[in-house]
């Protein structure tokens, strides 16, 4: 039979005396990333749906060219506030993690667009189905955004060997 020894976490192992209390759990929240990555999620997410509405109310597009015209508004706009925002601490060349961002954005992006146009489709208000899509990406994106765009770049260390 095989068995798997789990590593109790880190505030686990911890003496009583010296576990985070409730509030300092919740500043530390505060000030963690993911708070940071759902400020700039917000922000873009109200400039998508102004962009959306302007072009279907004023410009007359379909809703589904005006829903992909904002996600690349979107996208654009979150990979800038992310990189310079939430992950200005993890030095790397910009250029390879915009293209990172971006691969990992077709599969969201279309995800998304098949979700959206899938609500609409059942009678679902285009904001609203907005609303589900930006939602259900969010944790998929940060995961992705934290361990593969924004990867801590390695640092190779040489030992001196002198003789």
């Amino acid at each position: 039979m095989n068995t798997v020894q789990q590593t109790p976490a880190k505030a686990d192992m911890l003496p009583d005396a010296e576990k985070p209390s409730f509030p300092q759990c919740c500043l530390a929240f505060l000030r963690g990333r993911f708070f940071g990555f759902g400020l700039v999620g917000i922000f873009i997410m109200f400039i998508g749906i102004v962009v959306l509405y302007i072009l279907v109310h004023y410009c007359g597009f379909n809703k589904n060219i005006a829903y992909f015209i904002q996600a690349v508004v979107s996208i654009e706009l979150n990979f800038i506030c992310n990189k310079f925002f939430n992950w200005r601490d993890r030095k790397g060349h910009v250029f390879f993690q915009w293209v990172r961002f971006h691969t990992t954005k077709i599969g969201t992006v279309l995800l998304n667009q098949l979700l959206f146009a899938f609500l609409v489709a059942q009678g679902m208000h285009y904001l609203l189905a907005t609303l589900i899509g930006v939602a259900l990406a969010t944790i998929i994106n940060y995961i992705i955004n934290d361990k593969f765009v924004f990867v801590a770049r390695k640092v190779a260390v040489h030992a001196n060997r002198s003789a």
